[in-house]
């Protein structure tokens, strides 16, 4: 396969389907050549949960499909909490 650009849409002349139908090696270029899950997502337009699900089963079949890092929110839940009971007091007063 030649090299994929990152921004490249899908063509739905060559199997690709506008409602996420896509096939499977088109699935597995886009997922081993992408960013993260949200830039797949993106690829594919397929829900980020469906392409998850999707990858997993691929690997239990035995395919080695890279894992992209979870990137979670560090939020500061203890300011969070500071700051809305701050946003109480003003509007009670």
């Amino acid at each position: 396969m030649g090299s994929t650009d990152h921004a490249q849409p899908l063509n739905y002349a060559n199997g690709d389907h506008p409602m996420g139908r896509i096939k499977a090696r088109k699935f597995i270029e886009i997922w081993q050549t992408s960013g993260s899950l949200s830039e797949v997502a993106i690829r594919t337009s397929i829900k980020k949960t469906s392409c998850t699900v999707r990858a997993a089963l691929y690997r239990r079949k035995g395919i080695p499909l890279k894992k992209f890092e979870k990137r979670r929110d560090r939020l500061d839940y203890q300011s969070l909490a500071d700051y809305a009971q701050q946003i109480g007091e003003e509007n009670n007063d």
